[in-house]
């Protein structure tokens, strides 16, 4: 294999590396998709726990699981 080829191959993974592994991962752009975002969970869980503590309070114990 020539130098040039080497060189070409090597420019083109490092570029393939950068563009989908490197680049998605900056700024917040690497979480997961389709899963809500987490301000959306984190309301959803307090929400939740918002629930159990009046339940607790008007009851005395917690809901069995």
């Amino acid at each position: 294999m020539s130098t040039s080829v080497a060189a070409l191959v090597a420019a083109t993974a490092i570029t393939l590396t950068y563009l989908f592994c490197v680049r998605p991962m900056m700024a917040g752009r690497g979480r997961q998709r389709g899963f809500g975002s987490d301000d959306a969970k984190i309301a959803e869980l307090r929400e939740e726990l918002r629930e159990l503590r009046a339940y607790v309070s008007s009851r005395g114990q917690p809901p069995e699981a």
